[in-house]
């Protein structure tokens, strides 16, 4: 069988400059349980998948991944898979690019995002590396999480979540975005 192709669409800034997002993990979690129950087994495996990469994602556990620990575990992962010791210069970049991800992808205000908005782009992020295929897709929700596992128990053994740096403002400025201190 094949699923549908999603196509995700970061959400606009409102008129107020916010992006409204869901925070209620515990009421979409009982609904997307409730409606998991008559999908198949490849969709519940993505459904599974992608809430287990949020929990990892989200180092410290508030409910939200931050465009911070998006950065810091993009970088972790980068360096699961590098062969060598990366520089600092290598680490910014790589921090730089996933903040840059993060607003284009994720959420462009580069406000944290709650469970369901992060699996919207988690699901469009899969699907476009294999469109449709959900027995490939498998297979890459299976390295995802490796990858993620891995990368936070990096990130909690360096204690590297506790001192996400550089700040926000500074990684913004230094990929252009103009961003005031706050």
């Amino acid at each position: 069988t094949r699923s549908r192709v999603l196509k995700w669409v970061p959400p606009a800034e409102t008129a107020m400059g916010s992006v409204p997002f869901c925070d209620c993990s515990k009421l979409c979690g009982d609904a997307e349980a409730k409606a998991s129950a008559a999908l198949d087994p490849l969709e519940m495996e993505r459904l599974q998948a992608a809430r287990q990469l949020f929990e990892l994602t989200d180092l410290n556990g508030d409910g939200v991944v931050s465009v911070e620990e998006f950065a810091l575990m993009g970088l972790l992962q980068t360096k699961v898979h590098s062969e060598k010791q990366m520089t600092k210069d290598e680490e910014d970049q790589v921090r730089r690019t996933f903040v840059q991800r993060f607003g284009r992808d994720v959420s462009c205000s580069f406000r944290p995002v709650a469970y369901a908005q992060y699996k919207e782009y988690l699901m469009w992020s899969v699907n476009r590396m294999d469109p449709g295929d959900l027995k490939a897709q498998s297979l890459i929700w299976d390295g995802l999480l490796v990858e993620a596992k891995i990368a936070r128990e990096m990130a909690m053994e360096d204690k590297a979540w506790q001192r996400v740096a550089p700040p926000l403002p500074s990684l913004l400025t230094s990929v252009g975005q103009n961003c005031p201190s706050p």
